[in-house]
């Protein structure tokens, strides 16, 4: 499912260098100001004041600052840090005053005023070192699945992880985690696990409120949101709404940011592995009208999918025309998200026509270039770096390197998982797997991974 956050709103803004973080961060940097804390941030006092922990250090995701208050409240002189700001080296390390704490904001905070707003700043800021991960640390109400910090944690460290449900087991992104060594792992609510610490003695509700930003935010501006969560969830939409962009006047940015949200959409359908005649026909729609390198690699990439081969001379054209559109293409004047785009789209060509046998530079590989690539574009779009590691999996198939091909199957898996894309961890999974079933495929030139139910 797609992720719908305060950060999937702002990324869909970024994109087209639209900056709503300022107005809804002083929103809720005032309800945070006006906010305390409840009986989970208290135990998590207990939990250092009576010496469970190894280090006075405390890191978490969000932005709000009570964790701090309910430190302060207790008397602790509190050090917090994040990402604008690296930590000194002696931050959470034990020997201070039994009275001191440290707090690190990996994504920022309202106290420390370099909130991160969007997944690919996070991407971006989050790739400092953190020292304090020779700590042994307990992980309380945090899924893993985050693909900022998720490489962060692979480490081989002592690790505690609360999770609700073993079926986390099943999923490769989070089992990597869960099976490292000197990890250990409590099934249950994490209530149940602060009550066995004796660290809570209350009820408490772990329901979600939502906040209604009433006024805040333009219709016009909700309208486009829902547009681009639908296609998201239905291919058939993306026609629809591709239908409606071309058909209706809307004004400019607001068709460019449509147009980009909707082949957003059709991309992630495609890496999906999700079926539907709807998004090749969308993709050609697109191109008649807007002209790009990506529309033409994405019907490429939809056909290498589902077909059991394809010709060549298809495989040409469809390329003759991705390099045609980059070269009609305007020069690229912005800095940014917007030329981090274009880069993204020339790897993923390049990585493509390596696969094809019909390289844009003479000694590409596709597996090189997975291998030397995904690191930065995982920054930009990790679901591109699983789809750039899949391919690289078929194409090891193709010279018969089947181990590495089940490792670039197992990497791509995790990429997808982290990402949402589940139907695609799914297939690349059993692909590691099964990688017998896959093999004529490749060596046809095609992507395809037969139907695993």
């Amino acid at each position: 499912m797609p992720r719908w956050s305060l950060e999937a709103l702002f990324d869909e803004f970024e994109s087209l260098h639209f900056d709503l973080s300022e107005s809804l961060l002083a929103f809720f940097a005032d309800l945070d100001g006006r906010s305390s804390p409840n009986p989970l941030h208290e135990a998590i006092t207990r939990y250092y004041k009576q010496g469970l922990s190894a280090a006075p250090l405390c890191v978490t995701t969000n932005w709000d600052t009570l964790i701090e208050k309910a430190f302060r409240i207790k008397g602790y002189k509190v050090h917090t840090a994040g990402p604008a700001k690296l930590p000194p080296d002696d931050f959470g390390e034990p020997g201070g005053s039994e009275r001191t704490i440290s707090v690190y904001h990996p994504h920022g905070s309202f106290e420390t005023r370099d909130v991160v707003c969007s997944s690919f700043q996070e991407q971006q800021q989050l790739a400092v070192h953190m020292g304090f991960k020779s700590h042994p640390l307990l992980f309380l109400g945090y899924s893993g699945y985050e693909p900022s910090l998720y490489r962060h944690l692979e480490y081989s460290g002592p690790q505690l992880w609360c999770i609700r449900d073993e079926r986390d087991l099943d999923i490769p992104a989070k089992r990597r985690l869960l099976c490292r060594r000197g990890t250990q792992v409590f099934v249950g609510d994490m209530l149940e696990l602060l009550r066995a610490l004796q660290l809570l003695d209350q009820n408490v509700s772990l329901e979600t409120s939502y906040l209604g930003l009433e006024g805040q935010i333009p219709p016009k501006v909700i309208e486009v949101i829902h547009c681009s969560i639908a296609a998201r969830i239905e291919p058939r939409f993306c026609s629809d709404f591709l239908a409606d962009a071309f058909c209706s006047d809307y004004p400019e940015p607001e068709l460019s940011f449509r147009l980009s949200r909707i082949i957003g959409a059709v991309d992630n359908h495609i890496r999906n592995r999700i079926a539907s005649s709807e998004l090749p026909l969308a993709l050609i729609a697109a191109a008649r009208f807007r002209n790009n390198e990506g529309l033409w690699l994405g019907l490429l990439a939809y056909l290498l999918r589902h077909e059991q081969s394809m010709p060549s001379e298809t495989i040409d054209r469809l390329l003759g025309y991705a390099s045609e559109a980059r070269k009609q293409a305007q020069p690229n004047d912005v800095s940014g998200r917007a030329d981090l785009v274009v880069k993204l789209t020339q790897a993923r060509t390049r990585c493509y026509r390596a696969f094809l046998g019909r390289p844009e530079q003479g000694d590409d590989d596709a597996r090189n270039l997975a291998l030397n690539q995904v690191s930065w574009i995982t920054l930009g779009d990790m679901a591109l770096g699983a789809e750039l590691t899949e391919v690289a999996a078929f194409d090891c198939l193709r010279h018969g390197d089947e181990d590495h091909a089940r490792g670039f199957f197992d990497t791509a898996a995790t990429f997808y998982y982290l990402t949402g894309l589940w139907n695609a961890g799914r297939h690349s999974e059993w692909a590691c797997s099964n990688i017998d079933r896959i093999k004529e495929y490749a060596m046809n030139g095609v992507l395809r991974i037969p139907a695993t139910t």
